[in-house]
């Protein structure tokens, strides 16, 4: 059983002991009510969703599709340091039509934290000192990504769909989350079609030689066999 709400890091580890990934897991309501969840559903539109002091502001085309954005307030999780303390604490989910976790956008949302005037002015602690702070799941700690106040609000934005948090840190300053850019979809490659194989063409049998024909020996002309007769004159002695 948990002991108080907050946000918990579970890691999970295989067989053989070896660290497979770091999950969290935020709790609220362990002992008591602190506000139910808003589950948000979104589309390619631009979308503005309002918890309490939290506002995000989600531009026409910053999803990769249809998603649920769940809000829900947690109680603040120390910080284990003196100088930091966490005000309030929301953790933020995304998921798709398939319940997959969707952790980045293509294009960066706004985080705004509203604090109204006549509340600034009843804290105990000096306004200037107040940051907004997101969860950087990598590295597990928080991240300050606004230190001024503007008309009552801090705001900042990001391309992580992550938790939120105000923070009370003099002397602190703004470290930018960086923003993860979005990889573009490998347009599929057409097959293509197969070259049918050509059909080996038969060898052609060697012929045979033909023996020469040896040579007729010519034959003679007749006329050539006859003798030839000489005729002399005859002559009287």
């Amino acid at each position: 059983m948990l002991p108080r709400n907050g946000l918990y890091s579970v890691v999970v580890r295989d067989a053989n002991e070896i660290n497979t990934g770091t999950y969290q897991l935020g709790v609220s309501c362990v002992h008591g009510p602190c506000g139910a969840p808003s589950q948000t559903p979104v589309d390619e539109h631009e979308a503005e969703i309002t918890w309490g002091d939290l506002e995000l502001t989600i531009p026409a085309g910053a999803l990769h599709g249809p998603l649920t954005i769940s809000i829900t307030p947690v109680e603040p999780m120390p910080m284990g340091g003196e100088t930091v303390q966490v005000l309030r604490q929301f953790a933020i989910m995304a998921y798709d039509e398939h319940h997959e976790v969707i952790f980045n956008t293509l294009h960066p949302i706004t985080y705004t934290v509203r604090l109204g005037a006549t509340q600034l002015a009843t804290q105990p602690f000096n306004p200037d000192d107040l940051r907004l702070a997101l969860w950087d799941r990598t590295n597990q700690r928080w991240v300050i990504v606004a230190d001024e106040l503007h008309t009552a609000q801090l705001r900042a934005t990001s391309s992580h769909l992550t938790n939120v948090a105000l923070l009370l840190a003099p002397g602190t300053s703004v470290e930018p989350v960086e923003p993860v850019e979005p990889v573009e979809p490998v347009e599929p490659v057409e097959p293509v079609e197969p070259v049918e194989p050509v059909e080996p063409v038969e060898p052609v049998e060697p012929v045979e030689p033909v023996d020469p024909v040896e040579p007729v020996e010519p034959v003679p002309d007749a006329d050539q066999n006859q003798t030839e007769r000489v005729f002399l004159p005859l002559v009287q002695r």
